[in-house]
């Protein structure tokens, strides 16, 4: 009987898709405003080998803001999403580039401000030349921000890094350039 309530119960709880999944496994990153603290903690966080999306792999943190497409701020450090490049919006170091704004809005569709997403470290290279770090982002219920991008067409595959969901976004990219949509019309 208690196995047939069990089994009741996770079959019910997958069906509620509905209701919004919460994980709580949340590392210490944002309690700490020191670098020196918040590059041992990003140390020990295991890297990501494959596209399969792990909750317990997660660095879970809350958004500031939306910079852009490819870039979120977080409370004391900024992440530049892998794998992907969205066109730039007119800022104090770029010029605005055709669907930077159409990307940047969508992006912002996707995260909100104080929105909690997940952080997955990849490969060895932590930081950009910008000290920004780079992660593949995913929402509260595992959506991978980057092939979102991809799949409106509101990004493209960033060619020079190497990363595991590589050929997974070119797929994604290809598919939206098929279908001439975002910055493919």
């Amino acid at each position: 009987m208690k196995r047939l309530s069990v089994l009741f119960l996770s079959i019910f709880m997958a069906g509620c898709s509905s209701l919004p999944f919460v994980w709580t496994r949340v590392k210490p990153y944002e309690q700490s405003q020191n670098k020196a603290d918040q590059q041992a903690i990003h140390e020990q966080m295991p890297t990501v080998a494959s596209a399969d999306f792990d909750p317990d792999l997660c660095e879970w943190v809350t958004v500031k803001y939306v910079n852009d497409g490819d870039t979120i701020q977080l409370r004391n450090d900024k992440v530049r999403i892998v794998g992907i490049d969205t066109p730039e919006v007119d800022g104090p170091h770029t010029d605005a580039e055709h669907m930077g704004d159409e990307a940047s809005a969508f992006a912002r569709s996707l995260i909100s401000r104080n929105d909690r997403v997940c952080l997955l470290r990849v490969g060895r290279s932590d930081r950009d030349q910008y000290d920004r770090l780079l992660r593949y982002v995913h929402l509260a219920d595992g959506t991978d921000f980057g092939q979102q991008m991809l799949e409106t067409g509101l990004a493209t595959v960033y060619r020079t890094q190497q990363h595991p969901r590589r050929n997974t976004y070119q797929e994604t990219e290809k598919a939206a350039k098929n279908a001439q949509i975002g910055v493919w019309k």
